[in-house]
């Protein structure tokens, strides 16, 4: 304390100059150097999340308008089966069709001419 009382004032000026010196390096040594390095990491973190935000947005956006095509096509679908004959009276419009055609289907005859017509 006697040294300092004895200081001039550009002495103590200087002290207090080197003292803020000394805390700055130690403050941005310890303190800073290591918080910038978390700060930077998790900057780059946040800018990789909204981007996958935005992704996944989009991907929403896209869920959406599949579901709604699907449900469009899946309506479609059940129209066309509804069209469609049955199993069982398969038989009886080949056979209607056949006879229209003027070719009536009988077991033997459509074997004879499917091994016989020589079509491909």
């Amino acid at each position: 304390m006697a040294l300092l009382a004895s200081a001039t004032p550009r002495q103590k000026m200087l002290l207090m100059v080197m003292l803020l010196i000394i805390f700055g390096f130690g403050f941005y040594t310890y303190v800073y150097k290591s918080r910038a390095g978390e700060i930077t990491a998790l900057s780059s973190k946040v800018v990789r999340m909204e981007q996958s935000i935005k992704d996944q947005q989009a991907l929403t956006a896209d869920l959406a308008r599949i579901k709604r095509e699907r449900a469009e096509l899946e309506q479609k679908f059940a129209k066309i089966l509804d069209r469609l004959p049955e199993e069982k009276e398969i038989p009886r419009l080949l056979r209607q069709v056949a006879t229209v055609a003027g070719d009536p289907i009988s077991s033997s005859s459509s074997r004879t001419r499917a091994g016989s017509s020589g079509c491909a």
